[in-house]
Formats: structure tokens, sequence, C-alpha cells
């Protein structure tokens, strides 16, 4: 609920640069809630086996192809009714769509005794021996999966909040613009299916490697055939 109305908010935006801040302060804020954590915990709750590709549908498949519909509709609000019409719509689904889902469809992960088996709710629910919050903090391996979880996303966040621009300096129209973000939602779905499947079948972190490897490829793609070619 705060997400969506600190989307909404963002309709009321001016020229004052105090105001366009505490704005899109609000919205960074409230819109990390969103990120895939909660899902995760959620659904890695109901999934003991195929936990990687119920992930990789739910969040890839979920967040993918939604990218893709939202960018048709958000803009052909923006040529119908402008772009603070369009911030009220953006805000409007998630309360619409996406609160009456959460109430009506999530249920906690089954306990040992509803599955008849002693170990199914840790099984279900994840537990087992892992490092706890302060012996994790302590390990160089965290540290590393965090810079590298950080620089990727400014990356990704970076080519994001940009794209359009970018497109649209290289001389592509809106509708070329929409297409091309709408095969990226698609391609995104499509890895994060893939590799969940790959994570079940795979017990090891180097199944990651070929996907970021791809990325990488399509990033210097993108520079030196688009932008310098």
């Amino acid at each position: 609920v705060a997400f969506s109305l600190a989307e909404m908010a963002l309709s009321q935006m001016t020229s004052s640069p105090l105001i366009m801040t505490l704005l899109w302060i609000g919205f960074g804020l409230t819109a990390a809630t969103q990120s895939p954590t909660g899902y995760v915990k959620a659904i890695s709750g109901w999934f003991a086996e195929k936990r990687g590709l119920a992930l990789g549908l739910a969040l890839g498949v979920g967040a993918g192809v939604g990218g893709a519909i939202m960018t048709v509709i958000i803009g052909t609000v923006m040529e119908e009714a402008g772009w603070r019409t369009a911030f009220l719509v953006l805000g409007a689904i998630p309360l619409i769509v996406g609160v009456p889902a959460l109430i009506w469809g999530q249920r906690d992960p089954p306990t040992s005794a509803e599955v008849g088996a002693p170990d199914a709710s840790a099984a279900l629910n994840g537990v087992g021996s892992g490092l706890s919050g302060a012996q994790a903090r302590r390990t160089g391996t965290f540290w590393t999966i965090l810079v590298a979880i950080l620089l990727h996303q400014i990356v990704l966040s970076g080519m994001a909040a940009h794209q359009g621009a970018i497109l649209e300096n290289l001389g592509l129209n809106g509708t070329e613009i929409g297409l091309f973000v709408g095969v990226f939602g698609l391609s995104f779905a499509l890895g994060q299916a893939v590799l969940g499947f790959v994570m079940d079948r795979f017990n090891s972190p180097k199944v990651g490697v070929p996907f970021f490897t791809a990325g990488l490829i399509g990033i210097l793609l993108f520079h030196y055939v688009l932008i310098c070619g």
C-alpha cells in the first residue's frame, strides 16, 4: 500500500529539486520492499523440491511478462493522458491487483503435522545447518556476494533507467522502444526460468556463471554494436 501511494505521489512532481528529491526518496524506500526477498521467502516455504524452477517461474515470468505488459499499458496511457496519469495508473494497479491477491492467496506453509512427516516443516521452510547472520557477516564469502550483488544492481539499474533515452537517441520511435523493452522483459523471464531449472539439477553456485557471462556479452554488444557502431 505504501509503495502504491508513493508511486502515485510521483504524479505531483514539480520543477522544484527539493520536492522531486523527496518524492523519489519515498518511492525508492517503498520500492525496496517490493524486491524479490519477500517473495523468495514466501515461495521457498512451499517448495522443497524444484524450488529453483518455482522461483524462476514466479519471479522471472512474473516480473518479465508483467514488465512487458505494463510497458505497453503505460506507454498508451502516457500518449493519451500524459505522464501524471501514467504514474497514477502505475500506483493504482498494485492496489487493485496485488493487495487482493496477497489477502486472498497468501498462506503460511504447511506444518509437519499437516503433511505427516516429522521433518517436512524444516524441509519446506529451508531450515538447515547454515550459519547465523552474525556468523555469516564474519566471513569473506558473505561480503564477496554482497559486493557482487551491489555491482550487478548498479549496472542493471543504470541500464534500465536510461535505456529508453539511449534508444530514442539512436533514432527509435516509441513503438520500437516498447518492442525493445518487451523483448528485454521476456528475455528476463526466460532466463530466470531456465536458471531455476538448472539450479534444481546442479548443486553448485557455478551454474550462474554462463548466465552472468551472457549478460556481459549482451551489454558489450549493446555498447559496441548499437552505440559505437
